[in-house]
């Protein structure tokens, strides 16, 4: 909250302005976020950020943070699944390490991995490095650990 409040920016959710805030409203506005980003501070971040919904002025619009419905990773191929596992355990890849760790080539997997990238669950973080994005992985660290794989 200090950096908010650095920043000189004020915040309304659902309707409900910074300065009209108790005490106990922080209090469950700081519990939602935690619980939603597992208590993790780099993805409690991405949780706040993700409550955005609109920027006026010095005024940030939010919703508050809620925990998304985790049963789309369940239409993920197996390929995916293998894919984005070897992220979580490894942090980053170039797809030519993934797919010799996979020993396959990269035509093989370039489809699945394509699909990854389209979808936003990974991103070019520097030239040809990948990694998962940062505002869904402990979603998928949630999710692969519910489905054994973790």
């Amino acid at each position: 909250m200090l950096r908010h409040k650095a920043s000189g920016l004020k915040f309304v959710i659902n309707k409900k302005e910074e300065d009209e805030f108790s005490e106990w409203d922080y209090a469950r506005l700081f519990n939602k976020i935690f619980n939603v980003s597992y208590g993790n501070p780099g993805a409690a971040i991405q949780v706040w950020l993700s409550c955005i919904e609109k920027v006026s002025g010095k005024t940030l619009y939010m919703k508050l943070p809620y925990k998304p419905d985790l049963d789309v990773f369940d239409n993920l191929s197996r390929e995916q699944k293998f894919l984005i596992l070897q992220l979580l355990l490894q942090r980053r890849f170039s797809l030519e390490k993934i797919a010799a760790l996979m020993r396959v080539s990269e035509e093989t997997i370039i489809d699945s991995w394509n699909s990854l990238i389209r979808w936003g669950i990974i991103f070019e973080k520097f030239t040809g490095i990948y990694s998962l994005n940062p505002a869904i992985e402990h979603h998928l660290i949630e999710k692969f650990e519910n489905m054994k794989l973790l």
